[in-house]
């Protein structure tokens, strides 16, 4: 059995979901965008997947594959165990303000956090990649003969030797520069 990419997507009404112990195959998140979804359980035992807390991940606990939209708690540490966050994995997640992962992540896969309104910060206690700004939507990009931006930007800071993303809703092109090392 599998389930597909979005196969559930902008799904309102689903609060929470059980996979079925025959599961073999899910494809990206599934869960994208279902607002109500609080809890992502497995029935009995699965090969290939289980829940921790009401978060998807692979059996061997190295990769996040959903984080419900509407989990009620507003602060997630991403367990030490996971090295891969998957696409998608916590977007349009309406709920979250702070996420902590771990040095041992590696991958970040495309737009894994874009869409989730409420965060304000995320810590990341490893390396800054490129992945990463692309999993949290890619929202670091210059217009050109623009002063003022509207878009919603992540500044890099550095504390305490992680680096620390926040939003800032109003910039300009010159603070933009400084925060890329370009001025």
């Amino acid at each position: 059995t599998s389930i597909g990419k979005y196969a559930f997507s902008s799904n309102d009404y689903l609060k929470t979901i059980t996979i079925s112990s025959q599961t073999t195959t899910i494809e990206d998140n599934p869960f994208t965008y279902c607002l109500s979804l609080e809890n992502i359980l497995i029935e009995g035992e699965n090969e290939k997947y289980e829940t921790d807390g009401g978060v998807l991940m692979n059996k061997d606990k190295n990769e996040i594959i959903s984080y419900p939209c509407n989990k009620t708690q507003q602060r997630y540490i991403v367990p030490d165990t996971i090295i891969t966050i998957n696409k998608e994995a916590f977007r349009g997640n309406q709920i979250l303000k702070e996420i902590i992962i771990q040095e041992n992540v590696k991958t970040f896969k495309e737009l894994s956090f874009a869409y989730c309104k409420q965060i304000q910060t995320l810590y990341y206690l490893g390396k800054e990649t490129k992945e990463f700004i692309t999993a949290i939507g890619g929202k670091c990009q210059v217009k050109p003969n623009q002063n003022d931006y509207q878009d919603r930007l992540y500044q890099l800071s550095t504390i305490s030797g992680a680096l620390r993303y926040e939003e800032h809703i109003r910039f300009n092109q010159d603070s933009l520069c400084k925060i890329r090392g370009n001025g």
